[in-house]
């Protein structure tokens, strides 16, 4: 039985914006957890 290779990659970066990637909330280090959803 052959085997297929398949190997992954995950990356994980901190971005330094004023705003999140994909919607326009503000981003606050050290909030409360889900305040800025």
């Amino acid at each position: 039985m052959p085997y297929l290779v398949t190997i992954g990659l995950e990356v994980h970066c901190q971005v330094k914006t004023n705003t999140k990637m994909f919607c326009a909330c503000r981003t606050s280090f050290g909030d409360t957890p889900n305040t800025h959803t």
